[in-house]
């Protein structure tokens, strides 16, 4: 048995008459790797914070305890590259573009823009 199928079984359970097996894999796959993308943002911010407050220390010096410390570095290097801060600027820059509030809720974006209310009907 696979380590994956081991941690599926532990960890998750689903119910056989609203979903099949492969549904509910790629529905948690999808919900881990989602959560794990937003993880290490935030790591990334957590230490940026420090690294700002300590001199002479880097994202390295300060891996967390459930990152095995090659992955740490390798992502560590990815964070100073040139690619990422490109990527980041323009990500930034997007963002401000941006005219209307994406936490739109249930109001949709055009009656927002509008200036409705979302229990207004039109």
């Amino acid at each position: 048995m696979s380590s994956t199928c081991s941690f599926f079984q532990r960890y998750y359970t689903f119910d056989q008459r609203f979903a099949t097996e492969a549904e509910a894999r790629a529905s948690i796959l999808a919900h881990m790797r989602d959560n794990l993308r937003r993880t290490l943002a935030d790591d990334r911010e957590r230490v940026d914070m420090k690294i700002t407050g300590a001199s002479g220390t880097t994202y390295v010096d300060h891996r967390p305890l459930y990152m095995k410390p090659g992955v740490w570095s390798k992502l560590a290097q990815y964070w100073v590259s040139e690619e990422f801060k490109k990527k980041s600027a323009a990500g930034k820059k997007a963002r401000q573009a941006v005219k209307v509030p994406h936490t739109s809720g249930a109001c949709s974006f055009d009656r927002r823009r509008r200036g409705g209310a979302p229990w207004q009907i039109g």
